[in-house]
Parts: structure tokens; C-alpha cells; sequence
């Protein structure tokens, strides 16, 4: 099968980065296969996250992002919270978004409606998880993660991908890595800069 090889460097990693890939794809299959990359640990803003090697996810928007592919929940699992929920009808009685609800039938198909949902504070999300940083050291990380991200069925890609690196910290929450957590070396003069490499493997 063909390969797909993206390569993201310094700043880009550093915030969510739109990617224009050369064209759309109808893809049959597509894998992650492997994940190279030479984050480091040790240069985290936060002293208790700097302290050792954090575990690193990617999220890669437009491509299994608002697909059943990937489905992560992350949280606080002891204690529970209220969410509002919209419901929005099509005229099969089903909802387009969120959980499944039983349409009322006073309502009409185009009026929307919302409840009050108790739940675990609990994220949901499309986060793959891709294995730990390094810590203080030389090395290049190099994932084999072998990960079906569609099988079955066409899956239309636009050809715009939005990769996002996040990292679990010291407390144990999901954080985004960016400006604010400064994850990763940004300056480009520093040698050696920080890379992320991930190549897939697809069917068109």
C-alpha cells in the first residue's frame, strides 16, 4: 500500500496546524503505522511535568476528528456534573448530533430542543495516544503503532488536516501542548530543533 509521510518541526507543533495536503483522498483504508519524534520532557514550562517523561497524543482534525475511529474519554470519573444538551431533528426521528433521543412528537422536525444530562466530568475527544516523550536525552522516539484509523467504506478527505500534539501532565490531565504549557523547543536556530514525523499507510 501506498505510503503518506507528514513531517512537523519547532512552531508548528506548538499550537493546532492546518496542513494542505497535494489533494483529496477517498480512502478504503488508512493506518498510522509509525511515529518518530525527538520531544523532550525536559523542556516543559511546569517543573512537575519537566520532572519525568509525559505520555504524548496527537489529534488530527478533518481526518478521524467527528469520526467514530477514535474515541477517547479522559476525566474526573468520581464526581458528576450537568450538561446541557441541544437536540437538533431530522424528519427520520433521530438526533444529527450528541446522544440519542426519542423525538417528541409535538415537536416539529425543524424545532430544536435541549435537556439537562448528569454525567461523570468526563472529556470526550478524538485524542490517539502515541507514546511517552523522552527525558533529557538524545534519542529519536520511534512508535510502531500499527493503528486502523478506517477499514470499510469510503472515507472523503478533503485534503485538510489539522494535527494538534497534547500531553498528560503531572495531575494527570489532558493538556494541550502550546504557548501557554511551552511543551517543546520553538527557536529555529536551536540545534536540534524538535520534530514530529508520522507516516501513514492507506487504500484508495
Amino acid at each position: 500500500m501506498p505510503l503518506l509521510s507528514i513531517t512537523l518541526r519547532g512552531a508548528e507543533l506548538l499550537a493546532p496546524r492546518t496542513l494542505l495536503l497535494e489533494r483529496p483522498y477517498s480512502f478504503t483504508k488508512l493506518k498510522l503505522q509509525h511515529v518518530y519524534h525527538n520531544i523532550d520532557s525536559i523542556n516543559f514550562k511546569d517543573t512537575i511535568d519537566k520532572a519525568q517523561a509525559v505520555l504524548l497524543y496527537l489529534k488530527l482534525g478533518g481526518l478521524v476528528d467527528n469520526h467514530k475511529q477514535i474515541i477517547s474519554y479522559h476525566g474526573d470519573y468520581s464526581t458528576s456534573v450537568a450538561h446541557q444538551i441541544q437536540h437538533h431533528y431530522d424528519s427520520s426521528d433521530h438526533q444529527l448530533s450528541g446522544d440519542t433521543v426519542a423525538l417528541n412528537s409535538a415537536l416539529s422536525t425543524s424545532q430544536p430542543n435541549s435537556s439537562t444530562r448528569i454525567s461523570q466530568n468526563i472529556d470526550v475527544d478524538h485524542l490517539i495516544p502515541i507514546g511517552a516523550s523522552k527525558h533529557n536525552t538524545a534519542e529519536i522516539i520511534s512508535r510502531d503503532l500499527f493503528k486502523t484509523l478506517h477499514d470499510g467504506g469510503v472515507l472523503e478527505f478533503n485534503g485538510e488536516l489539522t494535527v494538534s500534539l497534547h500531553y498528560m501532565n503531572g495531575g494527570g490531565a489532558i493538556k494541550p501542548v502550546d504557548t501557554t504549557t511551552k511543551g517543546i523547543q520553538t527557536q529555529i536556530k536551536q540545534v536540534p530543533i524538535t520534530t514530529l514525523t508520522m507516516v501513514f499507510e492507506y487504500e484508495e
